[in-house]
């Protein structure tokens, strides 16, 4: 039997993105106590809500709390609809308060923060939020080696707002199977991790196809595919 040379890894970009800026970036995200709702906390990077009568007071107290932070206010912008979505929230991530459902506390001496407040405030910390509160379909799918390297060889952006591929992305996965050998198997697999609305699959960030990963997939189509067969399975 042929070894393999190439694998697959499919990221979550919408999470991981999220993740970096909690983890890796610092950011810390205040829900109000002023606001009794659970539809934000999935944002919210702190256990406890900031007490507050008002925003400014909210905002206030994480400035004197948190000096070597800048304050912002998350303001909703917009709600509207999406094909695949039912119900989409655009933020405003800015200096005054306007129907504010939250507060961010981006570090002062964050790097990229420090090139371009406003680039790095509007367009990497306030869409990322966006893109997690609505759960947007942003993937990443990289060619790495046998080793699982960080060093892809080849990668892909997908946007999963419509069932139909575009050419580039069609192109992609043609080039897993005639120049990488990524069998089709695992290339359906793929695409099913993008699409699916199940939270069991969705709520994890990366999915790393390795040979044991996919054991595991062919195992459990085996079963189910077995217990169909025998009328077990509605």
């Amino acid at each position: 039997m042929k070894k393999r040379k190439y694998f697959l890894v499919v990221e979550n970009q919408t999470k991981t993105d999220f993740m970096h800026l909690k983890d890796n970036v610092g950011i810390k995200v205040f829900l109000p106590s002023y606001i009794p709702t659970n539809d934000l906390k999935r944002i919210s990077t702190e256990p406890e809500p900031i007490s507050g009568e008002t925003p400014e007071l909210c905002a206030n107290i994480l400035k004197n709390k948190y000096q070597d932070y800048d304050v912002f206010y998350l303001n909703i912008g917009n709600i509207g609809d999406w094909a695949d979505y039912k119900q989409v929230v655009n933020f405003d991530l800015d200096l005054q308060p306007n129907i504010t459902v939250a507060f961010v506390c981006i570090p002062k001496n964050e790097s990229r923060y420090k090139h371009d407040q406003v680039m790095y405030r509007i367009f990497v910390v306030g869409f990322d939020l966006e893109k997690y509160y609505n759960d947007y379909k942003i993937w990443t799918v990289y060619v790495v080696d046998e080793n699982f390297s960080e060093d892809y060889v080849d990668k892909h952006h997908f946007f999963r707002s419509t069932t139909r591929y575009e050419p580039a992305e069609k192109a992609f996965f043609e080039r897993c199977k005639t120049k990488y050998g990524i069998p089709q198997i695992e290339l359906s697999l793929t695409k099913y991790i993008m699409r699916t609305n199940k939270e069991s699959i969705r709520k994890k960030s990366v999915y790393m196809l390795t040979p044991k990963f996919m054991n595991k997939v062919r195992r459990h189509k085996k079963t189910t595919k077995s217990k169909m067969q025998n009328g077990s399975v509605p």
